[in-house]
C-alpha cells in the first residue's frame, strides 16, 4: 500500500497530488491515470478532475479523500452544515 499523499484542489478544477515518499510503484500507477502530468516546478502531479481519473485516485489511494470530488463524506458535511443553518434562523 502506498504512503497517504498530499491531494488538493487546484483553482482550475484539477488535483495537486504530492507523494510524501517516493515510491517507484506508487508513481508507475499514477502514470497509468488518463491526464495526468508532471509539473516539476512545483513537485506535483497534476490530475484532471475527470472521472476516469477520479477513479484511478481513489483505486491508487483507497480511503483519501478528494476535495471537491463529491465524496460521501464532503455531501455529509454539506448537509450537516444545511441543517444548522436551519436550525439558527428558527
Amino acid at each position: 500500500m502506498s504512503p497517504r499523499p498530499t491531494i488538493r484542489r487546484e483553482g482550475d478544477g484539477s488535483f495537486l497530488l504530492r507523494l510524501r515518499v517516493f515510491e517507484p510503484g506508487a508513481v508507475r500507477r499514477i502514470r497509468a491515470i488518463p491526464g495526468r502530468r508532471w509539473d516539476p516546478g512545483r513537485r506535483v502531479w497534476r490530475i484532471p478532475d475527470t472521472p476516469e481519473a477520479v477513479a484511478g485516485l481513489r483505486a491508487l489511494f483507497p480511503g483519501v479523500r478528494l476535495p471537491g470530488a463529491g465524496d460521501a463524506a464532503e455531501a455529509d458535511e454539506r448537509d450537516l452544515v444545511q441543517e444548522l443553518r436551519r436550525a439558527m434562523v428558527l
